[in-house]
């Protein structure tokens, strides 16, 4: 199944959420790609969004997602496999599933991945501070 857009962007945490819905009210449309793997999903509550202090990264995510929507964005979940880009300058984005994405833009919000050392206990307790 193919579809397209005037953006695809990889990655629906804050960064990705921040620029579609920037992009939506622009009336451009947009597709989120998010596989649903945020970064800070084993802490309780974060700090230092505006608005948001101490809130669950899944609140932040959550009202983000319904800010997009009521533009007219759309939210895909799954994992973005490849980005080719066409001879004429679009991109198509292959996403698990058997689904793609042309866009003529596509803006990568994936976030960084935390590396934890083979430290005894570290894992369970990342986070929790």
């Amino acid at each position: 199944m193919e579809r397209h857009c005037d953006v695809a962007i990889i990655g629906g945490s804050a960064a990705g959420l921040a620029a579609a819905l920037q992009l939506v009210r622009q009336r451009r449309s947009v597709v989120v790609v998010d596989d649903g793997t945020p970064r800070n999903a084993p802490v309780a509550h974060m700090h230092g969004y505006l608005g948001s202090d101490g809130a669950a990264p899944s609140e932040l995510t959550g009202r983000g997602r319904e800010e997009v929507r009521s533009y007219g964005g759309e939210i895909l979940t799954g994992r973005a496999r490849t980005v080719e880009r066409y001879d004429d300058g679009r991109f198509r984005v292959e996403v698990g599933g058997g689904h793609a994405l042309v866009a003529r833009r596509v803006l990568a919000a994936t976030g960084l991945a935390d590396e934890l050392p083979d430290i005894e206990g570290l894992a369970e307790s990342w986070g929790a501070m």
